[in-house]
């Protein structure tokens, strides 16, 4: 399979992924970031004190960088430098429980049971303390 090919299909199942989510009572979502660059997955990958640092650094140089770099992440975990959002394979789902955003992980667990059902390439980010991310396996990356 190509990376187009890959691409095409995550697609594809991502589209299902929110049908079948926005179709049981109680839920919605809405999808977060998708497509990655370099730049925001090194940016990522420094994690939150790193990227305290670096807003520190640009701070007298690009002041709406600064914030941009500073509240990367919503102050929440940290992303790897060779993400699968890098490929297009990637997409942080935000899951919604009668309107209110969820914040349990458990919230997720019933949809990266399905979504895991999809494709043979499917992984659930509920596996790996990260519940919002749903991927396509490529080149080892999840």
């Amino acid at each position: 399979m190509t990376l187009r090919e890959a691409r095409v299909a995550f697609s594809s199942k991502l589209a299902l992924l929110v049908q079948h989510i926005n179709e049981t009572p109680g839920y919605t979502c809405a999808l977060g970031e998708v497509m990655r660059s370099d730049e925001q997955a090194a940016t990522n990958a420094l994690g939150e004190g790193g990227r305290a640092r670096l807003a520190n650094l640009l701070a007298d140089y690009l002041e709406f960088q600064t914030l941009a770099v500073a509240v990367s992440n919503n102050g929440r975990g940290n992303g790897i430098l060779l993400s699968v959002h890098r490929s297009g394979l990637g997409c942080d789902v935000m899951l919604y429980k009668d309107g209110v955003w969820c914040q349990d992980a458990a919230d997720y667990q019933q949809f990266a049971a399905w979504w895991k059902q999809q494709h043979e390439l499917a992984r659930a980010g509920y596996d790996f303390r990260d519940p919002a991310h749903f991927s396509f396996e490529w080149g080892g990356r999840k």
